[in-house]
């Protein structure tokens, strides 16, 4: 709307700014400003309409600078998500950078969202220690460890580790047993999943309310699973498709689970398992992760996902 003086309405003008002002300001129902006024909150709904024609109402949406909003919208829609959060990058970061932004991110979704009802599932893998590491204070839910560790290995495949520092920031009960994810064989892995602290923890996998999930990548190889499997196991894998994989189970690129070549001898939650937990996480970051959290997406198992732009990007343009 002009003004000039020509085509100036002070009256209109001044009923705009007065609706918009009780409206959008002080909160006012169209219900009461319509009696303030004595018009019907149809009228109140049409001069709002004019307010925001003519300029005198302007409404700006701020997103978060994290965040990239339309590519968050997108993914969730593309793959039929409870929630996706992309973390906003110029999608050419190093390996390193994009898992420190997404790790931020996922921290802050964490802290927003879990509460103190919730029961929440942790495995190991790079971005989860970050992850783990970022967390402030959080309601005060329970934590458990879903797979076995490794001895000898890097913190971040520490699964006992993770979950206590997870229960620090939460203050709560936490389910841990100090035994390997995989074993030497299926007689082994029997009689170790008959140990009480991992009978304690398995009896909580059906109460899980929340997963978290670190997605590994097998082409290029960036996963904890790739690095604890011998060259003739990896290539049995890779023989039959294998893309990516998350707490143990190993999916090629349509998202189809892979036969279970070390189920026998694995000590962790199960794929029937994971599909039971209302509520599955899956977090990657960086460019060499978006196949594989493609055929992670697409197998089910994940209901809500924390990525970066580069990766969401590459997976809202593949066919």
């Amino acid at each position: 709307m002009s003004d000039h003086p020509d085509t100036l309405e002070p009256i209109k003008a001044l009923s705009h700014a007065l609706v918009a002002q009780r409206y959008y300001i002080d909160g006012n129902s169209k219900v009461e400003i319509a009696e303030e006024l004595g018009v019907s909150r149809f009228r109140v709904a049409r001069l709002l309409d004019e307010a925001r024609a003519s300029g005198t109402v302007k409404i700006e949406i701020t997103a978060p600078t994290l965040i990239d909003a339309e590519l968050s919208i997108a993914l969730q829609q593309r793959f039929g998500l409870q929630h996706a959060v992309v973390a906003s990058t110029a999608g050419n970061e190093s390996e390193d950078a994009a898992r420190t932004m997404v790790a931020r991110v996922a921290a802050a979704t964490l802290a927003e969202t879990l509460g103190d009802q919730d029961v929440v599932g942790i495995g190991w893998g790079r971005t989860l220690n970050d992850v783990v590491s970022a967390l402030p204070a959080l309601a005060t839910c329970e934590a458990v460890q879903v797979v076995g560790g490794m001895p000898d290995v890097e913190l971040w495949m520490n699964s006992v580790d993770l979950v206590r520092r997870f229960s620090e920031r939460s203050g709560g009960a936490m389910q841990t047993f100090l035994l390997p994810y995989l074993t030497d064989n299926s007689v082994i892995a029997e009689g170790l999943r008959r140990d009480p602290s991992f009978v304690r923890a398995r009896q909580r996998f059906a109460e899980l309310t929340v997963l978290i999930a670190a997605v590994g990548s097998w082409v290029p190889p960036l996963s904890g699973l790739y690095e604890l499997l011998t060259e003739e196991e990896r290539a049995a894998y890779l023989a039959e498709g294998a893309v990516a994989d998350m707490f143990g189970a190993v999916f090629r690129p349509d998202g189809t689970i892979l036969s279970e070549v070390n189920a026998e001898r694995a000590i962790g939650i199960t794929p029937a398992e994971i599909g039971q937990v209302p509520s599955v996480i899956g977090i990657a970051a960086g460019p060499s992760k978006a196949n594989a959290l493609r055929a992670v997406l697409l197998s089910g198992l994940v209901t809500s996902v924390i990525t970066d732009s580069g990766v969401a990007t590459t997976l809202l343009t593949q066919q």
